[in-house]
C-alpha cells in the first residue's frame, strides 16, 4: 500500500507543470546571484548597508533586483562561522541618504 501511494505521489509531482523556458523571467537567476560579490552581515553594516532577506519568492536572487534606493545590491550576504543566516538568502543594500 505504501509503495502504491508513493508511486501515485511521484506521478502527480512529475506531471504538475514543471517550469518552462517561458517562465524563466519569474525564476531566480542563480548564475547572476553566484556572480554577485559576497560579504558577511557585519561587513554590510560596516559599509553602511542594510541586510534585506528574501521572503521566499526568490526575488533578491534575480539579476534585475533593485534595493529600495533603486540601486542593485552591494553584495550577497554569506554566513560566517556559527553566525545565523537567512534560509532563503539575503543581500546587502546601501541605505539611502536622507
Amino acid at each position: 500500500m505504501r509503495l502504491a501511494s508513493l508511486a501515485v505521489c511521484l506521478s502527480v509531482c512529475a506531471c504538475s507543470g514543471a517550469p518552462t523556458v517561458g517562465d524563466a523571467p519569474n525564476l531566480p537567476d542563480s548564475e547572476a546571484f553566484a556572480k554577485r560579490p559576497t560579504m558577511s552581515r557585519a561587513e554590510c553594516n560596516i559599509k553602511g548597508g542594510q541586510e534585506v532577506g528574501d521572503i521566499g519568492d526568490g526575488r533578491i536572487h534575480r539579476r534585475d533586483y533593485l534595493c529600495a534606493n533603486g540601486e542593485p545590491p552591494l553584495a550577497a550576504i554569506v554566513s560566517t562561522g556559527d553566525a545565523p543566516h537567512a534560509v532563503d538568502g539575503a543581500v546587502c543594500c546601501q541605505v539611502s541618504a536622507q
